[in-house]
């Protein structure tokens, strides 16, 4: 089939994911990427290991695509937190690809999610959240970056622009910690600061989860400091199209957010999207009603009504029980409540431009391995509801095996008809 404009979008976003089942170097995981996104092969991603055969996306989709030929001009990229003496994974993973299209020229920042072994992206990016932990906005990227934490300000809701701490520290990851590992040795802001974009180019940045909360504020974060201006980019031409992603700031950052890159169509006159697919406009956080992630960290106390799960302090007394929540990751189950807790008093706010979406069974998502879109039937009706209400609760986190290198993740996502926010980790 031929994808439209923003399932092309969300495609290339879920691509950005596909170092997440594979272990070694930032350099070994920056080339598996860059064979699993690219034309794939023999990959010789560990030095003292076999080369692993690998799936390209571009090589088995690409036509398919909207606009037919893209490429990837920079990145693959892989951030490893070198703290963590142990830290094998892809902590943080990001490329650009690029459509030459004369008509319609188009960059796309895709963003990797949360990587669902990575302790790091959990604790630091993830849940670095609470009044003690608000970073004034835009960044500060010059000194290293150290919780740089504005003043609490009790119960007077702030007046100036805040993030939190862990989206804070993840933008800064992408500005200045990432290079262009398969390539030229340029950080993110380098190469989209000499870009020299085609004229009426658009750029559009994306990702899912924990990117569904970086790429908003890596976008607006770079305009605002004129890296795309520079780049040759208009502010009609910046797009962004997070999906399930949490909430990133406070109610100056959201509505700054909401002025300054309000929502676009996706389809111009003369454009129209495949049928069914509800992802219509740019600039507009996608979600999963069900979904506890985007909730994060506005919306828990409807949540914990909805599932029955009570309040944040009786959902870590329920993780601590092996006898109520045996076969869930605990540890996770404690981070959500404990974290729900600190984000209470920062006046977060959940970007304006919003839709939420439900999902319907049976549920169809995208096969990183098949590179297809393949059908999750759904379980026995007698089972559905717990299965919702750990579904949302965890993240759909499943315990799996973290080998040297594995082939390309698997990527659950309803079809369009349902919606394209469903919160799935490989």
């Amino acid at each position: 089939m031929a994808y439209d404009l923003t399932q092309t979008v969300f495609l290339l976003s879920m691509a950005s994911n596909r170092a997440s089942v594979a272990q070694g170097t930032a350099q070994q995981l920056a080339t598996f990427l860059t064979y699993a996104v690219n034309q794939g092969g023999s990959c010789p991603c560990v030095a003292d290991g076999p080369d692993v055969p690998v799936t390209g996306f571009l090589a088995s989709v690409g036509a398919q695509l909207a606009g037919g030929a893209w490429t990837v001009p920079w990145g693959p990229a892989v951030f490893q937190n070198t703290n963590n003496t142990d830290d094998n994974e892809a902590d943080n993973a990001m490329f650009v690809a690029f459509n030459n299209d004369a008509a319609n020229p188009i960059y796309v920042v895709a963003i990797a999610a949360t990587n669902a072994v990575s302790i790091y992206d959990w604790d630091q990016e993830d849940a670095n959240v609470g009044p003690q932990d608000m970073v004034a906005f835009p960044i500060n990227l010059n000194p290293p970056f150290d919780n740089p934490s504005v003043t609490p300000t009790g119960s007077t809701v702030p007046a100036d622009a805040q993030v939190s701490a862990g989206t804070a520290l993840g933008v800064y990851t992408l500005c200045t910690g990432m290079i262009d590992q398969a390539g030229a040795t340029l950080s993110l802001i380098d190469y989209l600061s000499n870009l020299g974009a085609p004229t009426a180019a658009k750029i559009i940045f994306t990702g899912h989860s924990l990117a569904g909360a970086l790429a908003p504020t890596l976008a607006l974060q770079l305009w605002e400091t004129g890296v795309l201006t520079k780049g040759g980019f208009t502010l009609q031409n910046v797009l962004v199209m997070p999906t399930a992603g949490a909430t990133p700031g406070n109610l100056a950052f959201a509505t700054l957010f909401n002025t300054t890159l309000s929502p676009q169509s996706a389809f111009p006159a003369g454009s129209t999207p495949n049928a069914g697919n509800q992802l219509t406009q740019f600039n507009v956080l996608y979600w999963n009603f069900n979904d506890i992630v985007p909730r994060a960290w506005t919306q828990f106390g409807p949540y914990y009504q909805m599932t029955g799960l009570g309040t944040a302090t009786s959902l870590i007394g329920k993780v601590k029980d092996p006898t109520i929540y045996k076969p869930i990751c605990a540890e996770l189950g404690l981070m959500i409540g404990s974290a729900g807790l600190r984000g209470s008093g920062c006046y977060f706010t959940q970007l304006l431009a919003n839709q939420s979406l439900t999902a319907n069974w049976p549920v169809h998502y995208w096969n990183g391995q098949a590179l297809a879109w393949l059908q999750f039937p759904p379980p026995p009706a007698a089972v559905q509801p717990d299965l919702r209400e750990l579904d949302g609760l965890l993240h759909r986190c499943r315990p799996r095996p973290r080998p040297a290198v594995l082939p390309v993740p698997q990527h659950r996502h309803p079809d369009s008809a349902d919606t394209a926010a469903d919160h799935a980790n490989p």
